[in-house]
């Protein structure tokens, strides 16, 4: 017996409440045997398969498994039998057998013995079927309609993006919206998407999902066809004698079957249809001279859904609503500019108008949100579609001469009065322009939004943040105590406005920390006050807030 082996074999014959009923033996790296935990009088046993990369995990996965197939009507238990263990981590097998054995102990006096149920809804078990080159997903979100049981139809998606997954083709899909009663219900993406070119599919909302075991999909049509309609069965069963007819039909149709996992919350989980063995027969009754439809026992080829919307989306970490349910502006999107809408969109936000007369250039891109790849654009076209391609549920809008017009009509009060009108569709404005006549115009001007005015200091030294009222004079005197060293500025070939010297880097982490302040006030519902962010990096690198 190798040492390895001898370990693992020693540890569990240390563990007081299990034994070992078949011995372990290595077989090509893999240590296998069998053995039986003894919890509260209750005594089951567990064959055991050890991994060679034990006791490190693999793909965030335990290399160690205990299987019982009997098991499988019980919560977290997968479909090969194994039961989902978590334990803690060990790089010493004679520390990591204990630990994985008590977790399997948990388990047993959690959901075998006291049958407990997890608060959070865990999805069906799916085991996904390969059979073609490709393999797709699907991305789904809300819609502003209640299915019925029993519904079917249409529903429509585009071909989102092509690439490999786990060594594999995948394309990526996204459901667009159902045709319900004659009218398009719509998923809830944004204008951009919707715009994307449709391919179509079928749906058929059951209710229920389709399981066995309560937790595992069923594997075969057959399975599937107690939780179907006989007005279903037959729409499918005429589909297929289309397709059939059809010289000119597609590999595969896909059949999306939705269910409630929640009172207010449905699931679509996507079927693949080979078109050249499709699942459906219909059956003569007998006596009548009439036909039901049935389904084969053949295999479901399950493929890949996620839900997509916009709490899950966002699930994981968003802004306050004060931010992300806002109307927000941004006026100029150079490198502060870019970073801040960038910022706002992955924080949850959804309505953003960017304001630019610019044009990208390539040297924009080293210290910005924009890439080399797209060339020469208008710098709002540009960051709008990556804005866009970030989040499906932002609507941005663009427009370029802002800035021209507010100069233009100062003078004229019925221009200023236009001007307010315009500004007070926004509840928040971000002034990035570093342009001191555009904070001027803003700050004389009435508006009910929120405003801010960021600009940074050559070499990055402080980010200056400006509030609504008389953010202009609060602007010049802060500056005129800073040391902002105009002197050492960038200038580039040819006769161009010379800029401030900063990093991607150095921009970044200022406009990220200021905001997190923003948002951290939003939260504490605390006024938010002038302020600007001071660096030191005499010792060490500090970033000091100061307010006013």
């Amino acid at each position: 017996m190798n040492e390895r082996l001898t370990k693992i074999t020693d540890s569990i014959r240390g563990i007081d409440y299990a034994e070992i009923v078949e011995a372990f033996v290595e077989n090509d790296s893999i240590i296998g045997g069998s053995v039986a935990l003894t919890v509260e009088m209750n005594r089951i046993e567990f064959s055991v398969v050890i991994y060679p990369q034990y006791p490190m995990q693999f793909h965030d996965t335990e290399t160690i498994k205990f299987i019982n197939k009997e098991l499988l009507p019980y919560d977290h238990v997968n479909a090969d039998g194994s039961i989902c263990v978590h334990t803690l981590h060990s790089l010493t097998l004679e520390e990591k057998i204990p630990l994985d054995f008590n977790s399997l102990k948990h388990w047993i006096n959690k959901y075998y013995i006291n049958k407990e149920k997890d608060n959070h809804y865990e999805h069906i078990i799916v085991q996904h079927k390969n059979f073609s080159i490709s393999n797709p997903i699907f991305l789904f979100t809300e819609v502003d309609y209640t299915f019925k049981k029993g519904q079917f139809g249409y529903f429509s998606f585009t071909n989102l993006s092509n690439g490999v997954l786990k060594e594999e083709q995948t394309v990526t899909n996204l459901v667009q919206g159902f045709n319900v009663n004659k009218n398009f219900v719509p998923c809830k993406w944004s204008r951009f998407y919707h715009g994307l070119t449709k391919n179509e599919g079928i749906f058929y909302f059951m209710e229920n999902p389709p399981v066995k075991n309560r937790r595992f999909a069923v594997d075969s049509w057959k399975e599937l066809e107690e939780y179907a309609t006989q007005e279903f069965l037959m729409f499918l069963n005429q589909l297929g004698k289309k397709f059939e007819a059809n010289k000119n039909r597609p590999t595969e149709l896909p059949l999306l079957i939705g269910y409630k996992i929640a009172d207010d919350e449905i699931h679509w989980q996507a079927i693949r249809i080979p078109i050249d063995s499709f699942p459906t027969y219909g059956e003569k009754i007998l006596g009548l001279n009439s036909w039901v439809g049935r389904l084969n026992d053949q295999e479901i080829i399950w493929a890949q859904t996620r839900n997509c919307s916009y709490k899950y989306f966002f699930g994981r970490g968003k802004f306050n609503e004060k931010l992300t349910r806002s109307r927000i502006l941004i006026v100029g999107i150079g490198a502060i500019g870019s970073m801040v809408a960038t910022t706002l969109v992955r924080g949850g936000c959804t309505k953003i108008v960017l304001f630019d007369h610019d044009g990208k250039e390539p040297e924009n891109v080293c210290r910005s949100e924009y890439k080399f790849s797209t060339g020469i654009l208008d710098k709002v076209s540009d960051l709008g579609l990556e804005l866009a391609l970030i989040s499906p549920f932002a609507e941005i809008e663009m427009n370029q001469r802002f800035v021209d017009f507010a100069k233009i009509g100062m003078n004229d009060d019925r221009w200023k009065i236009a001007l307010e009108k315009m500004l007070n569709q926004y509840d928040i404005i971000f002034d990035c322009t570093t342009d001191n006549d555009v904070a001027y115009i803003l700050d004389q001007l009435s508006t009910k939004a929120i405003l801010f005015n960021l600009s940074i200091t050559n070499h990055a030294k402080e980010l200056v943040c400006a509030v609504n009222p008389n953010m202009y004079q609060w602007l010049f005197e802060i500056f005129g105590k800073l040391n902002n060293d105009a002197e050492d500025l960038y200038n580039p070939t040819g006769c161009w406005s010379p800029t401030f010297k900063a990093s991607y880097n150095d921009i970044s982490v200022l406009v990220q920390y200021a905001m997190k302040h923003i948002n951290s006030c939003f939260e504490n519902k605390v006024p938010i006050r002038n302020f600007y962010l001071a660096t030191e990096t005499e010792n060490e690198f500090i970033i000091k807030l100061n307010q006013f």
